[in-house]
């Protein structure tokens, strides 16, 4: 056995697809946000009302008072607001059999315009 084949062994020991793509489709919503900040806000200096962060399993996109949080565990993304502590949930991506859906259908990107209009229309 080569390093090549035992690599591929290992993977296939852990492998679950649906966790793969739910990943996969948590890396796409943090693009698209990070697009957004970049493209459609502008802002290129620090400001401590506003922030996007993000690591491998968790998405905060922060303005002033509220926050738009994804959370993924396993093959499950939650959606929330949260504003001043009080948290309401605004949808959940699942994915099963390597389909990705939400309350509205199937999951495309531009339902994250939608979490961003729920989020943050009260500020304005």
């Amino acid at each position: 056995m080569d390093k090549k084949e035992l690599g591929r062994k290992i993977t296939e020991l852990f492998r679950d697809v649906d966790k793969e793509v739910a990943t996969k489709t948590l890396s796409e919503i943090n693009e698209y946000l990070s697009n957004f900040y970049r493209e459609n806000i502008q802002l290129n200096a620090m400001y401590d009302d506003i922030r996007l962060s993000s690591s491998q399993v968790e998405i905060e996109f922060v303005v002033k008072h509220i926050t738009l949080h994804l959370k993924l565990d396993e093959t499950i993304i939650e959606v929330q607001k949260n504003v001043d502590g009080a948290i309401t949930k605004i949808d959940k991506i699942v994915v099963e059999n390597e389909n990705v859906s939400c309350k509205h259908g199937e999951f495309t990107l531009n339902e994250i315009d939608n979490y961003l209009v729920d989020c943050f229309q009260g500020l304005f």
